[in-house]
């Protein structure tokens, strides 16, 4: 069987997400493509609006782009989950006006605890990549 790449509908208990919302007011409305290896991609081009300093993107839209790509792969398996630990690494100042490809996947997987990794690329280099901690969430109660 083959599974192609596809964009990944929003999740609907995420509705609400700075990053991938397509509604929500002030979002940034990325929308993530599934792979068939497990991983997901998007592409990013940031304007001033995500500016830190003069020309650069800020670090915390860094670091929520690549803990957005990385729930992602979690979504494409059917699971929500919340982050328990994030640890950036800013190889690069990332630019502005200069697109960004983000991805994110996943190399293990235990009972409890998932472990993901994402990068972000800039012109073909890593600028900023990422490990993270993901714990299963728990069902909403009435």
């Amino acid at each position: 069987m083959t599974f192609l790449p596809y964009e990944m509908e929003p999740n609907s208990n995420h509705q609400h997400c700075v990053v991938c919302s397509p509604t929500a007011p002030g979002s940034l409305a990325l929308v993530f493509t599934a792979h068939p290896d497990g991983s997901v991609t998007t592409d990013f081009f940031p304007d001033e609006a995500v500016q830190g300093y003069t020309g650069q993107v800020h670090g915390g839209i860094i670091a929520s782009l690549l803990d957005a790509a990385m729930t992602h792969v979690l979504f494409q398996r059917g699971v929500e989950a919340v982050t328990a630990e994030l640890k950036v690494r800013y190889v690069k100042p990332v630019q502005l006006k200069n697109s960004l490809r983000v991805a994110a996947w996943e190399p293990e997987t235990s009972r409890r605890i998932f472990e993901l990794y994402g990068e972000i690329r800039q012109a073909g280099k890593v600028v900023a990549w990422a490990e993270g901690k993901f714990m299963k969430r728990p069902a909403a109660r009435p």
